[in-house]
């Protein structure tokens, strides 16, 4: 599945408060002055993406791919 979202600065959100805290991209460890939280730059980003998606409705897939708006269905896709 998957959910559309703007990653535009995601990296520079704080995961703990939703602060932003500016940070050059060779930075690779975010400290947080607003609430003291410190992890990995990925860790961070990997968090903030994980709070966006929870409480996201998840649609069950149909059989084929034809279900997917805009995606054109191949003969192999079809059954028989």
């Amino acid at each position: 599945m998957t959910i559309a979202g703007n990653p535009n600065g995601m990296s520079q959100e704080c995961s703990g408060c939703g602060q932003v805290v500016p940070k050059k991209l060779h930075e690779r460890w975010h400290d947080c002055p607003y609430c003291g939280l410190s992890l990995s730059r990925d860790h961070n980003l990997a968090r903030g993406i994980k709070s966006r998606a929870v409480g996201h409705p998840v649609l069950k897939a149909q059989e084929t791919p034809a279900a997917i708006a805009g995606i054109p269905v191949r003969e192999a896709w079809r059954k028989p």
